[in-house]
């Protein structure tokens, strides 16, 4: 399960991995927002067989290092929430252009209330400073879908909340509202932890549900 890359670039950094002649082969299939890849060897001694699949498996993993998340029928979202409740963490959420599809993807999973604490859906400029404190300068200075903003998003969810983690998103979902510095696909996302706060910078020009939901999986990553 590969989520970060589309299906030619993992078809680009796999190409070359399994020989045909050999009876092994590569197959794709896209399930938005991820990639499913699977592996098939065909021989008649099942030892030599399952001795090569973990060959072409180990080679996989190295090329689609830091895409490829898990294998089988775990998705990124059952995956975040489990790796959550193990650790005995929690998380809130801050969201604009997502309009509360993060928290719905986390509440997906059964016990997902053990991990997930709430979360604030900030569409306006006003409700970003009522509900999470960002202040109207960096608004004023930096503008809604910006990375100033999204980390003081972040910040305000997690300390208004009480959480370990909080997940900020604010972007231009579009169709209408892009701008030559901050076109359509724009998004800004941030995670505020106890060691800080880290950021990422989208750019993707799809159509808005698409949008929304990459930036959602992108901030589950």
């Amino acid at each position: 399960r590969v989520f970060g890359r589309g299906e030619s670039q993992i078809s680009q950094a796999c190409r070359g991995l399994v020989d045909p002649v050999a009876g092994a082969s590569i197959h794709y299939q896209v399930k938005f927002p991820e990639t499913l890849v699977k592996l098939v060897v065909r021989d008649r001694d099942g030892d030599a067989a399952a001795h090569k699949l973990a060959v072409l498996d180990a080679g996989l993993r190295d090329r689609l290092a830091g895409y490829l998340y898990g294998d089988g029928d775990e998705t990124l979202v059952d995956r975040t929430v489990r790796r959550l409740i193990e650790a005995k963490k929690t998380v809130a959420t801050a969201e604009s252009c997502t309009g509360g599809m993060i928290g719905e993807l986390l509440t997906r999973r059964p016990g997902s209330s053990q991990a997930f604490l709430g979360g604030a859906i900030t569409y306006s400029n006003a409700e970003k400073t009522r509900q999470l404190g960002v202040r109207t300068d960096t608004l004023e200075a930096h503008g809604a879908v910006s990375e100033a903003t999204v980390r003081e998003m972040a910040l305000g969810a997690r300390e208004r909340f009480g959480a370990d983690f909080a997940v900020s998103v604010s972007g231009v979902a579009g169709p209408d509202g892009g701008s030559p510095d901050k076109p359509v696909g724009t998004v800004w996302i941030a995670l505020a932890s106890a060691v800080g706060v880290t950021t990422k910078k989208l750019g993707w020009p799809g159509a808005r549900d698409q949008i929304r939901t990459l930036a959602s999986w992108w901030a589950l990553k």
